[in-house]
């Protein structure tokens, strides 16, 4: 059985005041010394309505090569040590992981 690529999508709400330009390049620069994510983007909301973003700001996407692999990633000393100081200036949070359907492939 071939392996299955596994995505994981996260939607944060940074508390009011918060710097999360730099919180977020010092994270992501720390992260992309774990091996097991594959690719790692990241980038601000551009101005959807508010009605639908909901004050949720960033947002995430990482890809992994199997589900077991964002296991390690979430027991990865890097995740463990980064991830409460990332809790100490969000709101709230939406975390989804999901083997990706893809309906149209990027062409470039």
């Amino acid at each position: 059985m071939a392996e299955e690529e596994c995505k994981r999508v996260v939607l944060v709400k940074f508390k009011e005041g918060v710097d999360a330009e730099k919180l977020l390049l010092e994270l992501m620069e720390k992260f992309c010394e774990i091996d097991v994510i594959q690719s790692l983007e990241w980038g601000q909301d551009v101005g959807g309505p508010e009605t639908l973003r909901r004050g949720f700001t960033h947002a995430f996407i990482m890809t992994f090569k199997n589900k077991e692999d964002i296991k390690e990633f979430i027991s990865h000393p890097i995740h463990r040590e980064r991830i409460p100081l990332l809790a100490e200036v969000t709101d709230e949070k939406i975390i989804i992981d999901f083997l990706p359907v893809i309906v149209k492939a990027l062409s470039r």
